[in-house]
């Protein structure tokens, strides 16, 4: 993900990984209204949650250790 945003990326890679994580967060925001959040709560948890998986991929993966990202996980289920 850094090599592809990186300032010398080229523009089409940069466009596809801000579309790709508006998607994702778009997914999360419309969870979020379903189970009654509001929508400025609803499009901070999407944001929340969307960093917390990313950034808990990253660590998992620089520290060598999967039960991060679970426990990342089980923290964004009881967001919802």
């Amino acid at each position: 993900l850094e090599a592809m945003v990186a300032s010398d990326a080229p523009v089409l890679v940069k466009d596809q990984v801000k579309d790709a994580f508006e998607t994702l967060m778009d997914g999360f925001r419309k969870l979020a209204l379903d189970f009654g959040f509001k929508r400025k709560d609803s499009e901070r948890l999407a944001e929340l949650t969307v960093i917390s998986l990313q950034g808990s991929l990253i660590v998992s993966r620089g520290a060598r250790d999967k039960t991060i990202f679970q426990r990342a996980l089980k923290n964004i289920e009881a967001f919802y």
